[in-house]
């Protein structure tokens, strides 16, 4: 009876290390390895792409604000010239409004560049 039961535990040992042998198949496991790592590039090329594209779009919201300064500057130059010292003031004041908008995508665009420069 004790062989019968030392045979039967052989035989399920046995079976039981197949089975983990054929789900542990080295293969499998490189090609598993390699899917997961074509999928980790794929997300890390969409990221970089889309920091670039922030990127960009902040230093166009950066140049575009500064014409925007440039013009009230220059309205509030010209109304002077005119003796419209009303008009002046106010274009000085949107163009103050202007200014500080431009500071905080300055200081965006600094922050993201340093941001992006460590990853």
């Amino acid at each position: 009876m004790k062989g019968t039961l030392m045979r039967v535990a052989n035989v399920i040992r046995a079976e039981v290390d197949d089975l983990l042998r054929s789900m542990e198949d080295p293969k499998k496991m490189v090609r598993q390895m390699l899917l997961d790592m074509e999928v980790a590039l794929d997300q890390a090329v969409a990221a970089v792409g889309r920091a670039v594209a922030n990127e960009k779009l902040l230093e166009r919201q950066v140049k575009t604000r500064q014409e925007e300064a440039k013009r009230w500057q220059q309205k509030a130059e010209e109304a002077v010239v005119a003796g419209a010292d009303e008009l002046a003031r106010k274009a000085l004041a949107a163009k103050v409004v202007v200014e500080g908008a431009l500071g905080d995508l300055e200081k965006a665009l600094s922050c993201y560049k340093r941001n992006t420069e460590l990853d």
